[in-house]
């Protein structure tokens, strides 16, 4: 029988399944077009794919507000405790791996330049907001809550953290870029598992690093 769960399940599969071509797509075509002409359509359809999954899952947002508000305090000592470890193994990361990762890597590179050519209207409300929420409706909500479901809760953590990681690099000789960005993953899932599946938790978290990273290059 067709119902609203079935219609809901469908279009978040339409939701995901758009994403990954867009990074597919994005990908490929990344050394055969202008980088300012690619960040542009990219940017547009992040915007895009932003408005489909606040719609999408507005729900959860309504219900992810809830808690945080009937659980503040909580909340607020999940957040910082979290954001501790991940400066701590970051920290530890970078001294076990440093060398092999080099000053930066690919993706920084991409995104440095992107962030000298573009204003920084568009590119921190994109980069440093509209990027992270996108990322959290899919590497969270859906690969950790919705295939949780169907597979363990932590296989699921450990799997959206791995994808999460190969999203950020861009070929082989980058490949050790891709711990880091793993890390990033098993914190940002471990703290929506234990907020009970608070996805503005992670979404705060996500934003937050992602904007204290990309201001300093404005300022620059």
């Amino acid at each position: 029988m067709y119902n609203n769960a079935t219609a809901n399940t469908r279009w978040i599969i339409i939701y995901f399944l758009a994403y990954c071509l867009f990074v597919i797509i994005g990908t490929l075509l990344d050394e055969r077009i202008l980088l300012i002409t690619l960040s542009a359509a990219k940017y547009t359809i992040y915007a895009l794919l932003f408005i489909a999954g606040i719609v999408l899952f507005r729900q959860t947002i309504v219900d992810s507000w809830e808690l945080m508000k009937s659980h503040v305090f909580r909340n607020l000592l999940l957040l910082f405790g979290f954001y501790l470890v991940y400066v701590l193994l970051s920290g530890l990361i970078y001294a076990l791996i440093g060398p092999h990762i080099g000053t930066s890597g690919l993706n920084d590179q991409k995104i440095y330049q992107v962030m000298t050519a573009l204003p920084p209207y568009v590119t921190l409300p994109v980069l440093g907001v509209i990027g992270p929420i996108v990322e959290e409706f899919i590497f969270r909500h859906i690969l950790i809550n919705r295939l949780s479901k169907q597979f363990g809760t932590w296989l699921c953590v450990f799997i959206s953290s791995l994808l999460f990681g190969l999203l950020h690099i861009h070929s082989l000789a980058d490949l050790f870029n891709i711990v880091p960005y793993v890390i990033t993953g098993l914190v940002l899932g471990t703290l929506y598992v234990k907020s009970k599946y608070n996805l503005l938790l992670p979404i705060l978290f996500h934003v937050f690093t992602n904007l204290s990273g990309l201001i300093p290059m404005v300022m620059r």
